[in-house]
């Protein structure tokens, strides 16, 4: 893995990048060789076999009390990508694509943009109560 070229230049792009931290596959090695203050979609493993469901709320739950800024996916089948992809493709306006190579795509997670919807929401709906 560390030998790989798609690996060292997004290791090279998290250490250059303004992040505040990443959610990524493996953020032990991400913290290891960047510095980068990481995490995991824990349990993604499971998602595999229904056991663990991964929503949008879920992961904006992880971004935003981590304060973290960016989500690195993986091009290649894993656990963390089968998990989150398919909610960064149907959330576009949460998350906005900043970087790619050949083996990785590195998105902006709006997390903050998530919280002003729902306080909104909660503002409709304690209007609609009243």
């Amino acid at each position: 893995m560390l030998l790989n070229p798609n690996v060292q230049d997004i290791f090279e792009h998290t250490r250059t990048e303004k992040m505040t931290g990443a959610i990524f596959g493996t953020p032990r090695i991400l913290n290891l060789f960047t510095g980068m203050r990481s995490t995991c979609a824990f349990n993604a493993y499971k998602f595999w076999k229904k056991d663990v469901v991964w929503d949008l709320d879920k992961l904006m739950d992880l971004a935003t009390q981590g304060e973290i800024s960016h989500l690195i996916l993986s091009k290649t089948p894993t656990a963390t990508g089968v998990a989150l992809a398919p909610i960064v493709r149907e959330n576009p306006g949460f998350f906005e694509q900043t970087y790619e190579n050949p083996g990785y795509l590195v998105f902006e997670v709006k997390w903050h943009l998530y919280a002003e919807k729902n306080a909104q929401l909660l503002a409709q709906s304690a209007d609609k109560a009243e």
